[in-house]
């Protein structure tokens, strides 16, 4: 389960640097990734949002003001449809991109990014596709013959992490002007997870992982198929 505590420690633990303002927000991204097709990114400013509180520990984020991006993309020969959003902060920008992860069968939470904007991070997270939510498994997971969906599995397990952090870091340059001079990956449960398998398959994402509570036994329900499966889970 997401521990909603460790997170706000965590973002009180990543420090700020100095403060950026900027430009206007629009949809002429140049975002590129490899094996990947971007159907659209579109854009909107949020004026003084606020996110509700998360009970018990969670307070309401209020009056935070960025740049919405959304991309979504599929895969080369894949029928799958992966939505990413980062929000840019549009004044004090402290020049770092910080990546936030989900839990259970979530890959992402957009409303995690929220305190971190707050203090001024640029922030990202992805759907990975959507092989779930909260402990509720989607049958898109499953193929037809009732196996595991690999391609679709892969989005959630590794491969959309990565790609919200390609596409995080260039959608922040394009918009500040200049590539964030530090990159983390923040998350717990599933993020915790997300962290783990960054640092094992992509070290050159994030210059720092916070990884807490890490959920790895979460494919217990797939365990029968997994076993039968000759794909590894990497």
């Amino acid at each position: 389960m997401v521990n909603i505590a460790k997170l706000a420690f965590v973002q009180s633990f990543l420090s700020s640097v100095s403060s950026t303002t900027t430009t206007q927000c629009n949809s002429n991204f140049n975002v590129s990734v490899p094996g990947a097709e971007i159907l659209s990114i579109t854009s909107n400013e949020a004026i003084n949002f606020s996110v509700a509180a998360m009970p018990p520990t969670q307070p309401a984020i209020n009056g935070i003001s960025f740049c919405n991006v959304t991309v979504v993309l599929k895969h080369v020969g894949i029928n799958d449809t992966v939505t990413n959003t980062i929000w840019l902060p549009l004044q004090n920008w402290n020049g770092r991109f910080q990546a936030t992860g989900g839990g259970g069968y979530s890959t992402g939470f957009v409303d995690f990014m929220a305190p971190g904007v707050a203090a001024g991070y640029s922030a990202g997270s992805t759907d990975g596709g959507n092989i779930g939510s909260g402990f509720t498994i989607s049958p898109t997971v499953l193929t037809s013959d009732n196996e595991v969906n690999w391609p679709l599995f892969l989005d959630y397990a590794s491969r959309s992490i990565h790609e919200m952090a390609v596409i995080g870091k260039a959608v922040t340059e394009g918009f500040y002007g200049t590539a964030p001079k530090y990159s983390y990956m923040n998350g717990c449960s599933t993020g915790g997870r997300q962290g783990y398998m960054a640092a094992q398959k992509y070290p050159e994402d994030f210059n720092v992982r916070v990884s807490l509570d890490r959920g790895l036994d979460l494919f217990l329900p797939l365990a029968p198929r997994l076993h039968r499966a000759k794909t590894p889970l990497n």
